[in-house]
């Protein structure tokens, strides 16, 4: 069996450092913690279309084997210090295209009957929610003036001239 040779671009050099993930932290990579995170990293690859989403079930699988919460630019920066991962995103992104096509809704008489029936529907809904504001404003302006009276006589009780004067005239 012949052994697969390695993609000389995906070694990382020191002088292609990612500048976002320059800033050290006191995290030390260990022997045990890179054998963590490799191992976590046998099912998801942190490059392609879903390279974050894999990243935090790596962070969390990698946090829940160490018993230590892992930073996820920790985990970047560790993957950026052995590989360049920008290839590795483009090859990754090269093995799976993405194809385009504009979605159409399908010109039936059952899907235009039920568009016509939904259209309906939010339209009656619309008149019941402006029925409903009429009715609620109606009732705030009606508010009661033996509750406004109760409000300002407890506020000047507490002797709290700051908020009596905002409270609105009551004779």
């Amino acid at each position: 069996m012949a052994r697969r040779r390695r993609n000389p671009k995906l070694k990382h050099k020191a002088t292609q450092g990612n500048d976002s993930l320059a800033k050290r932290t006191d995290f030390v990579w260990t022997t045990e913690r890179k054998i963590a995170l490799l191992q976590c990293m046998i099912k998801r690859k942190p490059a392609g279309l879903l390279k974050h989403i894999n990243m935090l079930i790596i962070k969390s699988h990698l946090s829940e084997r160490l018993q230590m919460d892992v930073p996820i630019k920790e985990i970047w920066r560790f993957l950026h210090s052995y590989w360049n991962m920008d290839e590795v995103d483009k090859i990754e992104n090269q093995a799976m295209p993405i194809k385009k096509k504009d979605f159409e809704l399908p010109q039936t008489e059952e899907w235009i009957n039920l568009i016509k029936e939904q259209g309906d529907l939010i339209d009656s809904n619309n008149m019941n929610t402006d029925a409903m504001k009429q009715t609620s404003q109606a009732a705030i302006s009606n508010v009661d003036l033996k509750t406004l009276k109760s409000v300002k006589i407890m506020v000047e009780r507490l002797d709290n001239s700051m908020y009596a004067h905002k409270l609105p005239k009551i004779k």
